[in-house]
């Protein structure tokens, strides 16, 4: 495009269900002096080369969100690090949900300009990438990564950064790690963590305080706000309980508490193998059912099903299983033209493992919506309700009446403006898996 002098600004080509752009760009000099934003959000990109983005060296925008970057940063490491090292001028860099497990140390090394980066929503344990020589930067998103402690390579590379008064005109850097699965234990290097966290600057911290909560012994503590003091009593009491068992006769307790580990053990590893076995049978084709999932929704419900929930967790289970094939089921898409629709409902069912309800006002009314909720109860099917709204019980009818009293539910919920799940999509997922177990005997 050297002999094109079209001035663009911008350029999007989110949801293209792109996969790759292995591909070298040559731009017009007026081109490249005017383009400053490009979106490539919401696809399936695998590998990006870093001389598609050579010529953008006025590139102020980047929306990479929602791809599958992982391959590229496990796969093509030299490559993904040297992505962004001619947009010299780029101020806001979206990588969130790709799965990104790890930053290459230079990756940032020439965006100088750089003022907000997001890394949300990928499988982060630790920061290991520069950041000292990016003055400029205000904010960095890292929730709901794979964090479970600030380990002391991102303490020591995020204490190097030259923390600004809040007071003046440059903020500095304001980092978010909300909802992260931080935990508490008595091991010196997580208490370090805890210790770091809580004397930390709290206008350094973004999101909502409550959400910075870590797992004591199965119980929420929220870090910032007393966790290091409720850690370090847990761990006193625990050590008070270990000298105490010392002193009483030993060997009685010592036999009990090995048979009760190796019981916790053999349970545990059970599970495990279970859950192995499930995915390895879905990905060879031996599990009794053709699908994982049933999605039963009303046609009232399905945009809002289909764009907020419906590929997100095809998407999710594909990632579990390793698989590409289609493990979610619906009416829409797999009933066969032609045939009755009851039957059509009884045989889907039946091929799927387990059934997801999208539960709203419209569902509770619609015929058809009847027919899968009493074929699920007779089929004796694992369920999940997903409450999509607040449904009063004379309005469910009885069959899902008495599911909604009998089960845990899942629902959508709003905050700050955005609509999430809750719980998290891994413990969704995981509880999809569990139920699947039903039937690795058959």
């Amino acid at each position: 495009m050297t002999e094109c002098p079209i001035r663009i600004r911008k350029i999007s080509m989110s949801n293209s269900r792109l996969a790759k752009l292995n591909v070298h760009t040559d731009l017009n000099a007026i081109t490249i002096s005017s383009f400053e934003f490009a979106d490539v959000s919401f696809n399936e990109l695998e590998y990006v080369s870093p001389h598609l983005l050579a010529p953008s060296v006025n590139m102020k925008y980047l929306n990479f969100s929602t791809n599958k970057l992982y391959v590229m940063q496990e796969g093509h490491t030299h490559d993904f690090e040297r992505l962004f090292w001619k947009s010299t001028k780029l101020e806001i860099l979206d990588l969130s949900q790709n799965g990104i497990s790890s930053i290459p140390r230079l990756m940032f090394i020439n965006t100088t300009s750089l003022e907000h980066l997001d890394l949300s929503m990928n499988k982060m344990q630790s920061i290991e990438f520069v950041i000292k020589h990016l003055m400029r930067l205000k904010t960095m998103h890292l929730q709901r990564n794979w964090f479970f402690m600030i380990d002391e390579n991102t303490q020591l590379v995020l204490d190097n950064w030259h923390y600004r008064p809040s007071n003046s005109t440059d903020d500095g850097l304001v980092i978010d790690w909300s909802n992260n699965k931080f935990i508490c234990t008595c091991d010196t290097d997580v208490l370090n963590s805890i210790k770091w966290m809580e004397t930390l600057p709290k206008e350094l911290l973004a999101g909502e305080i409550n959400n910075y909560t870590c797992d004591l012994n199965g119980e929420h503590v929220y870090i910032v706000r007393g966790g290091l003091q409720e850690t370090e009593s847990y761990c006193r009491l625990q050590n008070a309980k270990l000298a105490i068992t010392i002193c009483l006769p030993t060997a009685g307790i010592i036999s009990v508490v090995i048979v009760i580990v190796h019981l916790i053990r053999k349970n545990i590893q059970k599970r495990k193998m279970k859950i192995d076995l499930v995915l390895e049978r879905f990905r060879l084709q031996t599990f009794p059912k053709k699908y994982l999932v049933f999605f039963s929704f009303c046609s009232e419900d399905a945009v809002v099903t289909t764009n907020l929930f419906f590929t997100e967790l095809e998407k999710r289970l594909e990632d579990i299983v390793h698989t590409p094939r289609n493990l979610v089921c619906s009416g829409d898409r797999n009933f066969r033209p032609g045939q009755p629709i009851g039957e059509e409902i009884i045989r889907c069912i039946d091929e799927s493992a387990v059934t997801i309800l999208a539960v709203s006002n419209s569902f509770c009314k619609k015929h058809w919506c009847k027919r899968e909720i009493q074929e699920i109860y007779d089929q004796d099917k694992p369920i999940i309700l997903l409450m999509l709204e607040h449904v009063e019980p004379e309005a469910m009818g009885p069959v899902l009446y008495k599911m909604f009293e009998r089960y845990s539910r899942a629902k959508w919920v709003f905050e700050d403006g955005q609509i999430k799940l809750e719980p998290d999509w891994a413990i969704f997922c995981r509880s999809i898996i569990d139920l699947s177990m039903k039937y690795l005997d058959e």
